[in-house]
């Protein structure tokens, strides 16, 4: 006889994205042959789930609207993935032995980057807290008295996508708690206020709150071996518990990471046994973000900011051109507000304000450059970004591909938005993995991030119908915006009259720009008589030998080096034709510019380029085909003239989209749609 179980999906996400993810997981790792399922969705109202339904019935899963008779029931929310090796572990162990329900071994949840004891917590909070959870209903009916802990099996995986958790219900229930276990993170109303807290002065005021905090807990949640090993300290009181891996994990194991990393690339297998002092850890933690805080204070020039965005760092070009357009056009529109801007990566090193030509009311505040003596900075990113959001309650808060921005909304967006703060994203590209998923900061992180009515902004329409049609964002959420460019630099190169032909390349040296192919170009077309000149900026840790791969010895093929300023840094009327080789795209600046130019173009079909180029250009579809781009550029070198006159046609199409005026009217509707 099957096993009856009875799965309720508590639907709390408004992502469709979410609910698939749960299904797949459920259709990936559960044995129907053995199980015998029901599927019961709550608060479902909101989401049409035909489909969904239609998926689940045709693999023999009934769906249910009232709680079943089944004897085993697992709750979980939308968006987290079921593991099979703790759901068929779990029923052994029900079927063998007294325990009403079970969980994972250190089954801990991670709450703001600490770790959390969720096992031997009592009835409400374990259903509440610990996911997944297995319930033995018969076994519960049949006690008197439920008791306080849940059974632990090993060597099971515990895999979520969704990790947010109302830490005050814990905290409430403790009651009497010191103030610094109430709101685990110093969060310090005023920046300017210098004076530390005593808490943090006085060693035995310390060992005091750590002495009642434990006392908590085990008063809480009884003795276990796993508590005493989570509570145990080092004599000297010196630092938490460092956290262990098992030497082991079975192959079985490993496979069922695979499969659920598959459902879902950003899911991560809690799988390991991970002992930590939370009250030291805590302490610790609010110490440094404190001492962050102080470190980063002086550099704030204003006492309250009506705009925060939140980039990785700000260069020339790309995305960052889109920065630096939407804060200076934001300040010309509203000269008597201020917009502060937080860099939170050190990969590239950021300009200063003056070099991007930021406006006044604009402050930068390079988070790599004031902190790069603390360590620890990285690990607080963003608590420190929360700390600064909530002292100055900004009416706007704009993301652009920063993870830290991204991962502080994940954590603390409830709060954010509480406060009547509107969040503003822009995406504009993504990356395919090895297994054709798509992948990258943003479309691993914003999903997550993103709530309806939060505003996107993009430049093409592929990345729209990819959040609407793939993660179910909403489509009025999301809007088109055409870069601006300073259309009055661009000149339609004059007639060359030399000897062979040039070919201009101009793109970041990074390898999803496709800068290997143009050796194997350059060689094809050395009977044509054509030469090729590469510009970009190289950075050697974005390739495994560290060499730029346009540094050859082949004669026609040239390195000249990185540019700031397209119309500017290169001489535009040598060159012929531009190619642009990149495999992953949303729509790059320099083809707009190359296209404003009025340079012919022979670029990859990806992204955005077919929207914005049209048909005044030849596209090549594999974008790793060294005949393919060999031919395309043939074809557009061997009548000039016609090809001179489609990219002439293409140069006055653009001008009015990407002028200034234009650009204006979108941040002025962006601004709109996110007061409402």
């Amino acid at each position: 006889m099957k096993d009856h179980v009875e799965i309720e999906v508590i639907v709390d996400s408004l992502l469709v994205s979410d609910l698939h993810e749960t299904i797949a997981s459920i259709l990936t790792q559960c044995n129907l042959a053995i199980l015998d399922i029901h599927l019961r969705f709550t608060n479902r109202s909101h989401l049409d789930l035909t489909t969904e339904e239609a998926s689940l019935l045709n693999a023999g899963i009934k769906i249910i609207n009232q709680p079943s008779n089944a004897r085993f029931f697992l709750p979980i929310k939308s968006g987290a993935v079921i593991s099979s090796s703790f759901l068929y572990k779990g029923l052994h162990y029900l079927l063998k032995n007294s325990a009403p329900f079970v969980c994972p071994e250190y089954a801990f949840r991670r709450i703001d980057n600490t770790l959390i004891i969720a096992t031997t917590l009592n009835d409400q909070m374990l259903f509440g807290h610990v996911s997944p959870c297995l319930i033995d209903r018969q076994k519960l009916q049949e006690s008197k008295k439920l008791t306080p802990r849940a059974s632990t099996i090993k060597d099971t995986c515990s895999a979520l996508s969704t990790l947010d958790i109302d830490f005050s219900k814990y905290v409430q229930q403790l009651k009497k708690q010191p103030p610094l276990f109430n709101s685990p993170l110093f969060l310090p109303q005023h920046l300017g206020d210098t004076q530390v807290p005593p808490l943090f002065q006085n060693t035995a005021q310390h060992q005091s709150f750590r002495c009642k905090i434990t006392n908590l807990i085990k008063s809480s949640t009884g003795r276990s071996k796993i508590l005493q090993k989570l509570l145990r300290a080092h004599p000297d009181n010196s630092g938490p518990i460092h956290s262990t891996t098992p030497p082991y994990i079975s192959n079985q194991m490993r496979n069922e990471l695979e499969q659920l990393s598959h459902i879902n690339y950003g899911l991560k297998g809690y799988h390991s046994m991970q002992f930590i002092d939370l009250t030291y850890e805590t302490f610790l933690k609010s110490e440094r973000l404190y001492s962050s805080l102080c470190t980063s204070a002086p550099y704030f020039e204003q006492s309250n900011y009506s705009y925060i965005m939140i980039l990785p760092w700000l260069i020339s070009g790309g995305i960052d051109l889109f920065a630096v357009n939407y804060l200076n056009t934001i300040a010309e529109l509203h000269p008597d507000q201020h917009i502060l801007v937080l860099l939170t990566n050190d990969a590239h090193p950021s300009f200063d304000k003056e070099t991007l030509g930021l406006a006044p009311n604009v402050t930068l505040i390079d988070f790599p450059k004031i902190l790069k003596n603390d360590p620890h900075y990285k690990t607080l990113l963003p608590e420190l970004i929360y700390s600064i959001i909530n002292s100055f309650r900004p009416n706007r808060l704009h993301i652009i591909a920063s993870k830290a921005g991204y991962d502080c909304l994940i954590q603390y967006g409830g709060q954010i938005r509480s406060r009547g703060t509107k969040i503003l994203f822009s995406s504009y590209n993504y990356l395919l993995g090895p297994h054709g998923e798509y992948t990258g900061y943003t479309v691993q992180e914003l999903p997550r991030a993103y709530r309806p009515g939060d505003i996107i902004t993009t430049d093409n329409s592929v990345s729209k119908n990819l959040w609407v049609n793939h993660f179910g964002f909403i489509a009025n959420d999301i809007l088109i915006h055409h870069q601006l460019f300073d259309c009055a630099a661009a000149s339609l190169p004059s007639p060359t009259s030399k000897d062979g032909l040039n070919i201009l390349w101009a793109a970041h040296i990074r390898p999803e720009k496709n800068p290997e192919i143009l050796p194997e170009i350059a060689e094809s077309l050395k009977p044509d008589k054509v030469n090729i000149d590469c510009y970009g900026f190289f950075s050697p840790q974005n390739w495994a030998d560290e060499e730029n791969p346009l540094e050859t010895n082949i004669e026609n093929l040239h390195y000249k080096g990185p540019y700031n300023d397209f119309f500017k840094d290169i001489d535009l009327t040598k060159y012929d034709l531009f190619l642009y080789t990149s495999h992953a795209d949303g729509t790059p600046n320099v083809i707009i510019e190359a296209a404003l130019a009025g340079l012919p173009i022979v670029a990859s079909r990806i992204g955005g380029i077919p929207e914005t180029l049209g048909d005044h250009a030849i596209l090549v579809d594999d974008t790793f085909s060294v005949d393919q781009f060999t031919q395309a550029i043939r074809s557009a070198l061997s009548n000039l003239s016609h090809s001179r006159q489609q990219a002439n046609t293409l140069q006055q199409s653009l001008i009015q989209k990407h002028s200034k005026t234009n650009f204006i009217q979108q941040v002025k509707e962006m601004l709109k749609r996110s007061q409402s």
